[in-house]
């Protein structure tokens, strides 16, 4: 049964029952998401029956099962944590944040996947080489890489965040780490390393045949702006570095992202089907060397305006949000468990993927705590609320009408 309540299903819904609700032009990835966000919970996937052989029968409606469906990501964000924080080195980390320049936004929209791999690739192949000198460290960090396409305010702001190991293993197999204190390279050699990583990246990728122009430019126009961008001092290129001591709550933070998409539901203050309001966190405004987060702003904005803003970070189907590599990579096992030795650590656990579905778990009945049995059952129309079918019976569309009649 779907209600009114503050959360993005139900934005979903009433944007999807006015009349706005029938525009087309978004990507099939973004009307997926919202077929599948939509009907979550609501029996429209199924249901599980669970029986007890005293107490009778209870049905579960199944979820969507969506990475960015705020309903369907609390255990699969906690195992991913879980799974991330066993594999750590026990060593401070550095966190890296690599944004991409504002100028290439348009070009990003079109070709997201594109465009996220090349963000991944110059991130991660610039620290890898300036961290194989000897200068710098000699070696081989442990590396996690998680992209971000939004601010806490949904506006888009693709950048990559990465969590580097400040020690590694060198070429002979000795522990090595970083030789500066307190920051993992310096900012100068850093930004204009990665400038030039990226930029070359993209004058390759846009030969590609599949690469696609926004309406009205042309190949001779990005050539243009790349030649401002390589013009660009490295001061322009957005490029940060924190020292951090105990690399769990970085992890914690990106695992929101990772799963869940970019709008939770307890950000969410008031839902009408003029206005959402909802709290983000501008830290721009955080005091400079405060360890504290900045005060909450609140956002007030009309439906038809945050699915936009909403559906600009629906990724790609088998566009990849997270990558490790170095000592972190899939094949680097026996190279991370020498690191963890020499550490003091026990040997990794074994990678798994945490959005693979667990074993079902027991389930006991609520009243004598016996094991029920568990079966699918098909899906069944979904019902809605008495307050649901009068605000949609009153400002749907004539297809929804239908749905709240």
């Amino acid at each position: 049964m779907i209600h009114p309540a503050l959360t993005l299903q139900w934005i979903l819904w009433l944007w999807s029952g006015t009349a706005c609700g029938e525009r087309v032009g978004f990507r099939r990835a973004v009307l997926e998401a919202i077929f599948g966000l939509t009907w979550c919970g609501t029996g429209a996937f199924g249901f599980r029956e669970h029986v007890c052989a005293e107490h009778g029968a209870e049905l579960i409606p199944n979820a969507c099962r969506r990475r960015d469906c705020p309903r369907c990501v609390g255990l699969r964000s906690w195992r991913w944590c879980e799974m991330v924080e066993a594999r750590l080195l026990d060593c401070p980390h550095f966190h890296v944040v690599f944004t991409l320049s504002g100028l290439l936004h348009p070009y990003w929209r079109h070709n997201r996947a594109a465009m996220a791999a090349l963000l991944f690739d110059a991130a991660s192949s610039t620290l890898k080489r300036l961290l194989a000198e000897p200068r710098y460290m000699g070696g081989t960090p442990a590396m996690l890489g998680v992209l971000h396409t939004h601010g806490s305010a949904l506006n888009l702001h693709p950048h990559v965040h990465l969590l580097v190991s400040s020690v590694g293993l060198g070429p002979t197999g000795a522990l090595v780490q970083t030789t500066r204190a307190g920051t993992l390279l310096p900012y100068g050699v850093l930004r204009r390393a990665f400038q030039m990583e990226f930029l070359h990246g993209l004058e390759r990728l846009m030969d590609e045949p599949d690469f696609h122009f926004p309406k009205g430019t042309t190949a001779l126009q990005l050539r243009g702006l790349l030649h401002v961008l390589f013009a660009q001092s490295f001061r322009q290129w957005n490029v940060m570095v924190f020292l951090r001591r105990d690399p769990r709550p970085v992890v914690r933070y990106l695992s929101r992202t990772v799963y869940g998409g970019p709008l939770r539901d307890t950000r969410i203050l008031e839902v009408t089907p003029e206005r959402i309001r909802f709290h983000y966190t501008d830290w721009r405004d955080r005091e400079e060397g405060s360890a504290s987060p900045p005060p909450l702003r609140e956002r007030r904005i009309h439906p038809n305006e945050l699915v936009a803003l909403w559906s600009e970070h629906i990724a790609e189907p088998g566009q990849k949000s997270v990558r490790y590599w170095g000592l972190l990579a899939p094949g680097a096992k026996a190279r991370l468990d020498a690191a963890r030795l020499a550490l003091g650590q026990r040997a990794s656990p074994e990678q798994r993927d945490p959005a693979a579905d667990a074993p079902e778990p027991v389930v006991r009945c609520r009243r004598c705590a016996a094991i029920m049995t568990v079966r699918e059952l098909p899906a069944s129309p979904v019902e809605l609320s008495p307050a649901a079918r009068l605000i949609l019976r009153t400002r749907a569309s004539p297809v929804f009408r239908r749905v709240a009649a």
